[in-house]
């Protein structure tokens, strides 16, 4: 399934469809003549002024907005309910200044029966690879304080100071994360700039107030239920694509709705594990620098990325790798290429995979049947 079909899978796509803050990507483009409405922060012209200086943003395929939010809740801003039978929001919710408001909106604006579909990253694949999974207790500290217009002040802080560079992280093999000598994502004379600023206005600073993997978000979910919030929903499934993102599609029931007891505990030994994932991936990355000999597998822009992303370790490779099957350069980011069988592996060999999922499955196996042990 392509990720828009994820997105949409459980939604009612005949009747009528909320998309929050879809910018230039759409999961249902009203110019595809979606029966969707659009909520934003600003008009269309604002959001093209507001991006005009950023290149990876399309601003002819921002569409119009359909109601403008201006902080507060989304039913003010809308000033109807019970009328969606889906609501979209795609990296949406970590911005959220109150996670239950969010949540309660929504499901104040759709239909009984009607699907929240919600994409939101996975903190071990992004710049918020260092930061701690959001809690109970987090949610409703924003919950029971007179501010619910903008994020706290310490929670900014330690966003800016715990986030690091995207391109200090590698995904491997299986899509754990290595992150080696990280770099800041704001210096610190940003930081006392962000602070200043705060300190001298009221408006609304953007970043990621939460932070989320799969199974943390459940559990949170699990606990806002138990502290009386969304009797009338449930949360009914959660999918990964192997990517930064998992998707999560909560129900408004047509009658109230018991959670069933769930052990919590369990819950959280397995985001332990979530995260233990990367350590382990950190500890591979380890040996196969050990190795007297190293090559990437691979010659398209992952491989590029893997081999920028060791060129910044000091980590160097004996070359790159492809199979016998394809056309081979001579040489690939000033290092030489070789065929799969003309290397002679040895104990002391490791392969980075610079692949996608489907073409990892692929080669694995050869390796293996070459006896190489260190693969990541």
């Amino acid at each position: 399934m392509t990720r828009n079909e994820i997105m949409t899978k459980m939604c009612n796509l005949s009747g009528l469809g909320l998309e929050i803050a879809p910018l230039h990507r759409p999961v249902l483009p009203k110019s595809k003549n979606h029966n969707v409405e659009t909520l934003d922060c600003m008009d269309r012209v604002g959001l093209i002024n507001k991006y005009k200086n950023h290149s990876n943003v399309d601003k002819n395929i921002i569409e119009e907005v359909d109601y403008i939010w201006r902080g507060g809740s989304y039913v003010d801003a809308i000033k109807k309910t019970n009328c969606y039978d889906f609501i979209i929001a795609s990296h949406v919710i970590e911005h959220a200044v109150c996670l239950i408001n969010f949540l309660n909106d929504c499901m104040k604006l759709l239909k009984p029966g009607g699907v929240l579909s919600l994409a939101i990253p996975d903190k071990r694949y992004t710049f918020d690879y260092f930061r701690s999974p959001s809690t109970i207790g987090d949610v409703l500290s924003v919950f029971y304080s007179n501010n619910k217009m903008r994020h706290s002040l310490s929670k900014m802080i330690e966003c800016m100071k715990n986030t690091i560079m995207t391109s200090n992280i590698l995904n491997t093999l299986k899509g754990e994360v290595i992150a080696k000598s990280p770099s800041a994502r704001f210096s610190q004379e940003k930081c006392v700039q962000y602070i200043n600023m705060y300190n001298n206005t009221t408006n609304y600073i953007d970043f990621h107030a939460w932070v989320f993997t799969k199974t943390s978000f459940a559990l949170l979910f699990y606990d806002m239920q138990c502290h009386g919030f969304f009797n009338g929903m449930q949360l009914v499934e959660q999918d990964e694509m192997g990517s930064s993102e998992f998707f999560v599609r909560i129900v408004k029931c047509n009658k109230s709705f018991v959670q069933k007891p769930i052990d919590r505990f369990k819950l959280l030994n397995q985001i332990t594990k979530e995260q233990m994932k990367n350590i382990q991936a950190n500890i591979a990355f380890d040996r196969f620098c050990s190795m007297s000999k190293k090559y990437i597998y691979g010659t398209g822009a992952l491989a590029k990325t893997a081999i920028l992303f060791l060129d910044e370790e000091g980590v160097k490779i004996d070359g790159f790798i492809v199979s016998d099957e394809h056309n081979k350069k001579v040489s690939f980011m000033n290092r030489p290429v070789y065929y799969l069988s003309e290397i002679d592996f040895c104990e002391k060999s490791g392969v980075l995979l610079g692949l996608n999922y489907d073409n990892k499955n692929y080669v694995l196996p050869l390796l293996k049947s070459k006896r190489v042990k260190n693969i990541i």
